[in-house]
């Protein structure tokens, strides 16, 4: 998400043409897609953990193959705390978990907006901005690190639970909104 923000400064830096940008905010949301799949596998098999920590590990080395891996992400990391949240909270505290769990990402993109603020009118380096989000998300990925580690994965799930559950016709109208989702 914070690729949008900068585009300015990287059109003019590595000279993107509009193709350019496409393709690579594209690669953005097929990473989120691709997160998203992996870690209901790496969930499943391994409990929250693995997949979240794998998600900010992503989002650590995201620069060079940059906007598809730091973007996949948010995908690794979105069930996996749902998960979490349902089966080490109490019913009562569910909704205040998730909440705050959710004001990370509203945080972080809060920050790269005061970033790219403080890139334009300060004439701070873009190259600074991305260094500080890699920084904190390496302290973010040891946190969740230390704060996941008692979470045990879930039962083995019996056969019902497979892949082909995703060609149900009723998942149709969820790819649909999707769809016209990323479209917009």
């Amino acid at each position: 998400m914070g690729f949008g923000l900068f585009v300015p400064e990287f059109r003019a830096t590595f000279e993107m043409t509009s193709s350019t940008v496409g393709l690579v905010s594209s690669l953005g949301f097929a990473g989120f897609f691709i997160g998203l799949l992996a870690a209901q596998a790496l969930l499943i098999r391994y409990g929250p953990e693995a997949p979240v920590i794998t998600g900010l590990g992503c989002a650590t080395l995201g620069l060079a193959a940059g906007v598809f891996v730091a973007a996949a992400s948010a995908g690794f990391a979105w069930t996996p705390f749902n998960d979490a949240v349902h089966r080490k909270v109490g019913e009562p505290d569910r909704p205040a978990a998730l909440s705050r769990i959710s004001t990370g990402t509203s945080l972080g993109i809060a920050a790269a907006g005061m970033a790219a603020l403080a890139m334009v009118l300060a004439g701070l380096p873009w190259r600074q901005c991305w260094w500080a989000f890699a920084v904190a998300s390496a302290g973010v990925l040891v946190l969740n690190w230390s704060a996941l580690r008692p979470v045990e994965k879930s039962a083995p799930a019996g056969p019902a639970a497979r892949w082909t559950r995703l060609l149900h016709p009723g998942v149709v109208p969820l790819y649909l909104i999707g769809f016209v989702f990323r479209l917009t």
